[in-house]
Formats: structure tokens, sequence, C-alpha cells
């Protein structure tokens, strides 16, 4: 008997997170309570990012939270001070939390930092309806002045498209074949070829017999679900989901046996959380800057000189300040500091290498069955 706000599956079907008046409570299949969030308090969007095990929520207060589901710790709750946060959704491509707000602007939000990533202004007025397409290439965004605007998401500038739409926007959602679901009121229409022509065309018209409160395609299947105030329906949408499927990455026939296989391979080839970025193909590329600054100063201190010491012993009592007794004394502490300094370069060079020793191990040539019957060689005093 309580208000759910949003509802989403964790790595499987038999895990589920829905989002309470209250809390946020995780459930199995069956319908049995397994866990009870409150740190996710008062949320309003679930969003769980499937290669990372992190089940993110947006809450009333304007907080951002991320948990790992596979540990049960709190990765990062952070307050974006952009107040009520109706509007989120995810990036497939890269794990990136997108937020649509009030001010007209959107922005991109990393568990690795308190501070949004990116900041974008798209409209002049609050932004109601936000969807990423799975390819990660496309943002659609849904303004209440009825206009809908395609942006591309890797490279921020100008929008793709514009569009005055006859109703104001509900909801957005993006299929597997570049399909664009828009509700306006009791209105829905889809949209095909976005972000491929200037101009979207449309492809499908629908009016219900109530207003649209939610909107989502079926993956690989032709199925556009509608949810209303009163009732659910679904819309066919020929050629709206992917006609093939990998049965490695999602396999609708999959056994008990496999789906177990699928949840351990998956943990074992979880991505932390600390290499989500806007671009995750950066993290395969060299830092040219820093690795030739870090050679430059390898080359220096090959050729580095000791320094010169001047060193004037002090005077000593009782016939102990002698010339022989104060250069032999100057000697040793002039060889003790090149020591100490030669040593301080001996260090540095270390952590240059990255801290491998400069110790050489020589492998010993392996001996022959037949090697007993050589002649010893002499030790030569």
């Amino acid at each position: 008997m309580e208000s759910v706000y949003d509802i989403c599956y964790l790595h499987n079907e038999g895990m589920m997170a829905a989002a309470q008046k209250n809390w946020t409570y995780i459930y199995d299949n069956l319908g049995n309570e397994i866990h009870c969030l409150k740190h996710m308090h008062r949320a309003l969007n679930l969003e769980f990012l499937q290669h990372f095990f992190l089940l993110c929520s947006s809450s009333n207060n304007g907080f951002l939270s991320w948990l790992d589901v596979s540990l049960g710790q709190e990765v990062l709750q952070t307050k974006t001070f952009k107040g009520m946060l109706n509007v989120m959704c995810q990036n497939p491509w890269n794990g990136v939390i997108c937020c649509g707000h009030t001010n007209g602007t959107i922005t991109m939000w990393t568990p690795n930092s308190k501070k949004a990533v990116l900041s974008m202004l798209c409209h002049p007025q609050a932004v109601r309806a936000l969807s990423i397409d799975p390819s990660g290439k496309y943002i659609a965004t849904g303004c209440v002045d009825r206009t809908l605007r395609i942006w591309d998401a890797r490279n921020v500038g100008d929008p793709i498209s514009s569009y005055r739409l006859p109703g104001g926007i509900d909801k957005l959602s993006f299929s597997q074949t570049n399909f664009l679901g828009v509700s306006s009121r009791n209105v829905v229409e889809v949209y095909r070829n976005v972000g491929i022509q200037e101009k979207c065309d449309l492809y499908m018209r629908h009016h219900s017999n109530n207003a649209v409160t939610g909107l989502r395609f079926c993956p690989y299947e032709d199925v556009l679900g509608c949810s209303l105030y009163d009732g659910y329906e679904s819309l066919l949408i020929p050629g709206s989901g992917e006609p093939n499927f990998d049965a490695l990455e999602a396999n609708p026939y999959i056994s008990g046996t496999g789906r177990k296989e699928t949840e351990v391979k998956a943990l074992l080839e979880k991505v932390p959380s600390d290499l989500i970025t806007l671009d995750p193909l950066s993290i395969a590329q060299i830092d040219v800057p820093t690795l030739e600054e870090k050679l430059e100063a390898k080359k220096k201190l090959h050729w580095v000189k000791v320094p010169k010491v001047d060193i004037q012993p002090r005077y000593r009592m009782k016939g102990k300040s002698g010339s022989a007794q104060r250069f032999k004394r100057k000697s040793q502490m002039k060889e003790h500091e090149k020591r100490e300094y030669l040593k301080f370069i001996k260090e540095k060079k270390e952590t240059l290498r990255g801290n491998m020793t400069k110790e050489k191990v020589f492998q010993q040539p392996k001996q022959h069955l037949l090697d007993r019957f050589k002649p010893k060689k002499r030790k030569v005093d």
C-alpha cells in the first residue's frame, strides 16, 4: 500500500529494485523482500549499470546515489544542487548518468566525481523528458515549450535536428534500431531515422483513451509498451526491435544452469567504477605529454654530475687538527656526501622506471645429461 515511483531489473530477471515512498527495496522474482536500502531515500528514478553492477538513484531532494550491488557498498552519494531530479537516464556506451533540470540544462555525472563532468544548455525552459539510444551516439531531449531536439553525444554543440510538436512532451524512448517514441498526453508518436537524416520521419501515431505515463520499447521485439493512468497498452511497431540477438549477451532461451554460469562470468568480468568516463576509449590511450616528461627526466638523471662538496671540518684540540688529520677527515666527509647523493639518484631512477629493481638475474644455461663427462675448469687464484 505504498506508491512506487520506478522499478528496474538488476543483473538478471531474478532480482528487481523498486523506488517506493520512503526507501528503495530489492525483491526477488517471487515478490519476497531481500534488502531495504535506506540511504536511497525518496528516490524517483532508478538505473542499473549492467557492466559495473551499480544501482543509481535520483531522489526528490536532489541527491544522486551509486550502490555496488555485488558488494553491497555505497560508492558515492552527492548533492547536485539542481532541485528535484525527476528526469534521469543512463548512457549505455560509457555508463554516465544524465539528468534533466528545470533551468533547461542536462548534466552528466560519474561516481568518480562529486561535480558534474559535463553541463549542457539544451532548452530555454525546463527539460521534461530525456533519452539516449543504445549505441550512446544520440541524445533526445523534450521541453515544456513543445520542442524536441536531437543531440550528438560525441560532439556536443548545436542540435542535429529540432522539431515543434503540437503538444507538450511527457516521455521519450529509443529502440534498438533508432526508432524514437514520443508521448504527449494521450498521443503516442514514433519517429524513425533519428540522427541519420536532418528531419525524422513520422512512422506511426496512436491515440489512447487516457494520458500516457510511461513509454518503453521491448528489446528484440517489435513492441512498444505504454503505461496509462488506468491500464497498459502494447503497440506493434514493425522494425523497432533488433531481429538478431547475441546468445552470449542476451539469450531469451537460457536455462537455469546457463543463467548461473552467466552470472558468475559477469561478476568475474565486472568493470570497476573508477573507469567510468565520458570517453571510455581514452583508457587504452597513452598520455604522451606525461610520458615525454618522464623520459626527459630519466635522460637528465643519466648525465647528472656529482656536485662539488666544500667542507670545513671543525677545529679540534690536543693536536688533532693538524694538516694531515684535517685532510683525512675532509676526504671522508666528501666521500660520504657523494655516496648519499648517488644513493638518492639511484632511488630516483627506480621511481621513474616504475619502482623496478635494477638487479639483473642471469639464468644459468640448461645442463645436458652428458655434461658431467666434460673436464671441469680449475679455479685460478
